[in-house]
């Protein structure tokens, strides 16, 4: 027997239909929750990529911005292997670490969970721009950047910091 439209029941194909969108939906869903997550823990690498930075550029900043006696060069003096041994700001230039450590060479812990590595760099700049001149003779301004390395070797935080030589007083001791 025919039955009219209006009394019709929901048949396979209507059922397929909307198993296909509701299917569609919930993938989509799952894709913006999974893009979420990755999100929140990209976040919080960078927050503490920041930390370790900031921590770092610290134990930098409180060293004398060059070495008595020794002027106008950027790098380690003989006998300084090691960051213990570093004892101006200029030491740290070039200063590589897979997994970022402490002053002593112990690996730092949330570094090594999230396998951060950390780069320094350390730059003579003009004092009045702050721009990277290696060839400008007035050496009185130092630029150090603190870049942390994701386990990509890709920079996920960068810190820059300047170092101004006071009226030739802030030599080390």
């Amino acid at each position: 027997m025919f039955r009219p439209l209006s009394h019709r029941s929901f048949g396979y194909i209507e059922a397929t239909i909307s198993v296909t969108i509701l299917s569609g939906a919930v993938l989509a869903a799952l894709k913006m929750m999974g893009s979420y997550v990755g999100g929140v823990e990209i976040g919080a690498e960078t927050q503490i990529a920041r930390e370790l930075a900031a921590e770092l550029m610290s134990e930098i900043m409180t060293q004398p911005f060059e070495d008595a006696g020794v002027s106008g060069t950027i790098g380690r003096e003989s006998g300084e292997l090691v960051r213990a041994d570093f004892d101006d700001v200029d030491d740290y230039n070039g200063w590589k670490e897979t997994i970022m450590a402490d002053i002593n060479g112990n690996t730092h812990p949330v570094a090594s969970q999230h396998q951060l590595g950390v780069r320094v760099i350390v730059e003579w700049v003009r004092p009045d721009t702050l721009t990277t001149t290696p060839t400008f003779t007035q050496k009185t301004a130092k630029k150090i950047r603190v870049m942390v390395l994701n386990r990509d070797k890709k920079i996920r935080f960068q810190l820059l910091g300047y170092r101004l030589l006071h009226d030739g007083s802030d030599g080390g001791s």
